[in-house]
């Protein structure tokens, strides 16, 4: 998972890609860690999503940019669009079927 460190290069992938995954943390977050973990083992499965970590102590422009207000966030971008947004009580089976309903639309 690429570490994101300016807003500018977020706003490139997401742009870039049909899928990106951006998963927003800050360093005080006790399930921050643990949380992009299983995002990332789910998202191993899916080469074709652009994936990153934004660290929001580092990155603060993103907190305006993308209306976020705590940590952890999951933003799932298609088509450059913010389609759906996971928070720490998320359900790991649903974003798993999420990404993959939105590849079989690309298809």
């Amino acid at each position: 998972m690429q570490e994101i460190t300016d807003l500018n290069a977020l706003k490139e992938m997401v742009q870039e890609h049909f899928m990106a995954v951006a998963v927003f943390t800050m360093p005080s977050c006790g399930v921050c860690a643990p949380l992009k973990k299983k995002i990332a083992s789910v998202l191993d499965e899916f080469p074709e999503v652009a994936t990153c970590s934004v660290d929001l102590s580092l990155v603060e422009a993103a907190k305006g940019e993308y209306q976020i207000y705590t940590a952890p966030i999951i933003g799932l971008f298609v088509d450059g669009k913010e389609a759906k947004r996971y928070s720490v009580a998320m359900n790991i089976g649903e974003f798993r079927e999420t990404v993959e309903r939105y590849l079989r639309l690309m298809e």
